[in-house]
């Protein structure tokens, strides 16, 4: 497993924290320029004001993009300034300033920050308000802005729900074929390093490497659609003992279960209990009802990176299916 592999699964994360630093960065400039020529230029304190205020808090949400801890309060904080700047501006503005073309971004921002739940919700709070202000402005025979806001606004909105709502499928559906094996639905070996590296450090991990015994006479027997079926088997076996999102399939016939804050005895016993259920289950052929066993190797470490638990499991999987297969062994 290399870095890189690891590193590519955020990478719709990391292209959208990009998108907003680059939106942030832009319209701190622009708030803050704007914001100053209105305060001593234009005469207008209260909105130059207001406009300085988005500035900073464009500013906020350049740095804390990185942040994961103040990324949400930065992102808020953001948005709702915007929307108090835009229904400010289009509040206190004649109907013929360029203000209503800002408000035609605000469900792009809605939802590239905030998502589509949210969108949702704030871009028709936003509609209504937005709404009312050009409605009691506008002249009564002349609603020419009101129609136009209407439809623009709609055709910005529809966009933009359906483009977060394409993207965020894509990305389950990527992130979901990237960490699953697509046979048994177990997590796989790229789940397992990225599963690992967030367990709290420092306390005891334990992980029970097994082994289908003798799988490549299974599959010149009975067929590879038959040893399919034993895998699957194998797969719903673990999960019964161990929760889903400790199981994984690392290779051919190869598990790997992942148990933290447990001791060595604690998991040689799980390991045992894995072992019996397996050898006492069958999986059909016809009219057949085959057997299948699994050999395990159980390794134990507080601060080990996985590959050496991984490789010090490996070891001890060996030597089971030297004593015999079918069996459990930890040294």
């Amino acid at each position: 497993m290399t870095v890189m592999e690891t590193f590519d699964l955020d990478y719709t994360l990391r292209l959208r924290l990009k998108v907003i630093k680059g939106m942030a960065s832009v319209t701190f400039f622009i708030a803050l320029s704007v914001g100053l020529l209105n305060a001593f230029i234009g005469q207008h304190f209260i909105y130059g004001g207001i406009q300085c205020l988005y500035g900073l808090c464009s500013l906020a949400l350049y740095f804390n993009a990185s942040r994961t801890e103040s990324l949400h309060w930065s992102k808020q904080l953001y948005v709702y300034s915007f929307i108090g700047l835009v229904i400010s501006g289009s509040y206190m503005a004649p109907l013929v300033s360029y203000l209503l073309i800002w408000a035609l971004t605000l469900p792009i921002i809605f939802y590239l920050l905030l998502g589509k739940q949210l969108g949702v919700v704030l871009s028709g709070v936003y509609f209504l308000a937005q709404t009312l202000i050009i409605y009691f402005k506008m002249d009564a025979f002349y609603t020419s802005p009101l129609i136009n806001f209407i439809f623009s606004y709609f055709l910005v909105w529809g966009v933009s729900h359906a483009y977060e709502t394409s993207r965020a499928n894509s990305e389950i559906a990527l992130r979901t074929l990237a960490l699953k094996d697509p046979l048994t639905g177990c997590f796989n070996r790229l789940s397992l390093t990225k599963t690992y590296s967030q367990l709290n450090t420092g306390n005891p991990v334990s992980l029970a490497l097994l082994d289908i015994d003798f799988f490549k006479n299974i599959n010149d027997s009975y067929g590879h659609p038959f040893g399919d079926e034993v895998l699957k088997k194998i797969a719903q076996t673990l999960t019964s003992v161990i929760d889903k999102n400790s199981v994984f399939r690392i290779g051919g016939e190869e598990f790997c279960v992942l148990m933290e804050n447990i001791s060595a005895d604690q998991a040689i016993i799980k390991a045992e209990e894995i072992r019996e259920k397996v050898a006492a289950q069958y999986v059909t052929h016809g009219k057949d009802d085959i057997g299948v066993t699994v050999s395990i190797g159980v390794s134990t470490a507080t601060d080990a990176g996985i590959s050496e638990l991984l490789k010090a499991a490996d070891v001890n999987l060996y030597l089971a299916k030297e004593s015999g297969r079918n069996c459990v062994v930890y040294k």
